[in-house]
Parts: C-alpha cells; structure tokens; sequence
C-alpha cells in the first residue's frame, strides 16, 4: 500500500478519528467511507481495524463524480483537490473518473491479511431507501457546500451508535458546520473541529454509554 493510498484527504484524518475509539478502549466494527472517490480511506480501514466490516460508497452520477478535465463535475472547479490529484496519484488517475481503478484498489483491500471485508456500494448518498446496519465510524467526503454536508449528516446520524462518530469533510465551512451541530443536535451529538492541509473536518460524537 502507498503512504497515502488514493484518496484526497490525509490518512491522518482518520487516525484522528480513530484515536476518538481508542481512547475509549472502543472497537470499531462497522465503518462506513461515503464517497470513498479511489478507496483510499477503505484501504487504510482495512489494513488496521481487526473484525471490522467496511462500506465504500461511490456515487454513479457522472456530475457528481471528480473528474480532472473541467468540462465535467458539478465541482470541478471547487477549492484544490485536483492539485492534491495531480501531486498525490500516480498519472492513471489524472483523466475522468475511472471506476475500473476503484474496483482494482477494493480487490486490494480485500486481500488484506487482517481479512477485513470491504463492501463496494455503487449509490449516491443519501440513499433513497433506509440503511440496514448501525455503524461505529462513517467518513463523509463528498460535497464543500454546508447543505450538503447537513443533508448527509441528517441521513447519517440515525445509524451511528453510541460514541460512535460522523466526520465531514466540510473544506471551507467547518464553522458553520461546527456549529450547526452545536446549536441544533447538542442533545445528543457533540462537536469537534480540526484542519488539516488547510481542509475543514468537522466530527459529530453521539452521546451515551456504549461497552464492546
């Protein structure tokens, strides 16, 4: 696996998500990756939690999918990630989206020695029909506007467990977001911040006692 395996953001990301768990003396059996773009994140998930089940969700809609040419991409001109592309991936990935790459990375994960299983789901988030597992960790990265991260945090948040976490990938509206959660969902969420390579990431903790 490369340091930083096919994604845009850092893995250190979800190392800080998943320092949330073993601070707890948590595990982390189910994980979600929403818009895993290359399975970057699902990778990483894989190779260090043991026992977990992992979802990568990747999007079909072509306008909602990262392409590198600009005549393609409802945010194709949206903040740096296709500099963080062209510097971060190797030149296989610098054309339109190609899931034929996405599908060769999940087979990867998947023969980890770990025996995680990644599960590859082709749908757009939030889906239309209702989510069938609670989860632990669900990684959200698919859109910089603070709609649409309210929107997918909505769906989202009925799943997650007690303690469990929802991080956003909000780029510029992290205080917007932050507080949302703040104001609107402090009964039973609370709110964490940080940034990292000048992204936004914005973490909701529900509330409560969990036990492993």
């Amino acid at each position: 696996m490369q340091p930083e395996p096919h994604n845009l953001s850092p893995l250190a990301v979800v190392k800080k998500a998943l320092q949330h768990f073993k601070d707890k003396d948590l595990d982390v059996r189910t994980a979600i990756d929403v818009g895993t773009y290359y399975g970057g994140w699902s990778e990483y998930l894989a190779d260090v939690l043991k026992d977990a089940q992992i979802f990568a969700i990747q999007t079909p809609t072509d306008n909602l999918l990262n392409h590198i040419p600009d005549d393609r991409g409802e945010y194709h001109d949206s903040g740096t990630w296709k500099k963080l592309v062209l510097r971060k991936f190797p030149e296989e990935y610098h054309s339109y989206y190609n899931f034929d790459l996405l599908i060769k990375n999940i087979q990867e994960a998947n023969k980890n020695p770990c025996g995680n299983n990644v599960s590859l789901i082709v749908d757009t988030s939030p889906f239309k029909y209702q989510w069938k597992y609670n989860f632990d960790l669900c990684l959200v990265d698919v859109a910089p506007t603070f709609e649409k991260n309210v929107e997918q945090l909505e769906y989202w948040k009925t799943f997650c467990n007690p303690q469990g976490m929802i991080v956003m990938t909000c780029f510029d509206c992290g205080d917007q977001m932050f507080e949302h959660i703040k104001m609107k969902l402090s009964d039973m969420w609370s709110a964490r911040k940080f940034t990292i390579e000048g992204i936004d990431y914005v973490c909701a903790v529900r509330k409560g006692r969990r036990y492993n």
